[in-house]
């Protein structure tokens, strides 16, 4: 780490950790949690460390989820491809009637839908075999990444879902989010 002598706005501050961890071989993705004094700079929430952090870190499941989008897009593009991939898992005797779709507005529907694209990962990346497709489900970090996602989208959404319910007091919802 070094010492910042002149600024210590949140974008001089994210900038010296990754230069840092840069330095010392360290993959920014393997950091699970950021420690603060509190400080504007690091707190700030669209300029703050947390917050530049979170956004660099971000991209790569953005990234992940536009691969599953344009996995499902190519299924569902034409109403050949989709008759063809439903018959292929009738065939395959897998989830006969499960469907993709994909959304770019709501997370819930997409932590759903990147979780079908997992379940159904075989029998697309048959699919995309039979069409002479590179498929990106073929890359293992990809699948690792996925996962990921498909965990954490789902703790998330079932978080969600209880801090919706009726008659949901305070201390339950702070309780439930303690547990998140």
């Amino acid at each position: 780490m070094e010492t910042l002598t002149t600024h210590t706005r949140g974008e001089d501050i994210f900038l010296a950790v990754k230069k840092a961890c840069i330095q010392s071989d360290v993959d920014l993705k393997n950091l699970r949690g950021i420690c603060t004094d509190g400080a504007p700079a690091m707190t700030g929430k669209q300029q703050g460390l947390v917050a530049r952090m979170s956004d660099y870190l971000s991209k790569e499941h953005d990234n992940i989820l536009k691969d599953v989008n344009r996995v499902i897009s190519f299924i569902q593009a034409n109403a050949l491809n989709h008759r063809q991939f439903l018959e292929l898992l009738h065939t395959s005797e897998s989830f006969a009637e499960v469907i993709l779709y994909h959304t770019d507005v709501r997370w819930l529907p997409q932590g759903e839908t990147s979780h079908r694209v997992l379940l159904l990962r075989k029998e697309i990346v048959e699919f995309y075999s039979m069409k002479n497709k590179d498929c990106p489900l073929l890359n293992n970090d990809f699948l690792t990444s996925l996962a990921f996602l498909v965990d954490l989208l789902t703790h998330v959404n079932y978080f969600n879902q209880k801090s919706m319910q009726r008659n949901n007091s305070l201390p339950h919802a702070q309780k439930n989010k303690r547990l998140l």
